[in-house]
């Protein structure tokens, strides 16, 4: 459930099924034009317990975000001063935390 009391799972995404430790390294680019176009790396359990971090575009502004949920979101983002081509993503799951980078 996001700050405003929305709770929306109907985004497209690609992924594959991991357990244990690992790391995930992805290059993250997109064709933002629309208010809240967004791309990244997601680390899901489900709709309610899932991480994602990524590159935005609100208000005619990319930000770099990361939202973590467990039942209720957390988000940090900052707003980029220029827009970037690409950014790389890190994630790194070592025993019951993930970093991400």
């Amino acid at each position: 459930i996001s700050h405003y009391g929305f709770t929306v799972d109907d985004a497209p995404f690609y992924y594959a099924t991991y357990g244990g430790e690992f790391e995930v390294k992805v290059k993250v680019t997109g064709d933002y034009k629309a208010r809240i176009d967004q791309a990244g790396l997601m680390l899901r359990i489900d709709h309610e317990n899932y991480i994602k971090a990524g590159i935005e575009f609100v208000d005619g502004k990319f930000n770099l975000s990361t939202v973590v949920t467990h039942k209720t979101s957390d988000w940090s983002v900052i707003t980029l001063d220029t827009p970037v081509p690409y950014i790389w993503i890190k994630a790194v799951r070592r025993l019951d935390a993930v970093e991400i980078f």
